[in-house]
């Protein structure tokens, strides 16, 4: 699909005109904020809750999950804080209960 799109270099999530042609920038947060509220709707789900930093927060939910280092996941959503409050805080609370209950 990269290939595809014909990204060599740059920001892989750009916005996409009426044409079906690429942006040159990325995607800023507040562009980022309005896909994902449009989708939790489109899901069914109050949209109120869900922004950019959602995306974050389950990508680190699930790969904590998955069993993945705690210290890559750090890496990966680029995160400054120590590692237990970061992982800790963005494990979504159902998925929490499933660790403890397991």
């Amino acid at each position: 699909m990269i290939t595809a799109s014909g990204i060599a270099t740059g920001a892989l999530f750009r916005g996409v005109n009426n044409r079906g042609q690429l942006a040159g920038k990325r995607l800023d947060s507040n562009s980022v904020a309005r896909i994902v509220k449009r989708y939790a709707c489109r899901a069914g789900l109050d949209p109120a809750p869900y922004a950019g930093h959602s995306l974050r927060s389950g990508f680190c939910t699930q790969a904590y999950l998955n069993g993945v280092p705690e210290l890559s996941i750090m890496r990966q959503s680029r995160t400054s804080r120590s590692i237990p409050s970061e992982i800790t805080s963005a494990i979504n609370p159902c998925s929490a209960t499933i660790l403890q209950a397991g």
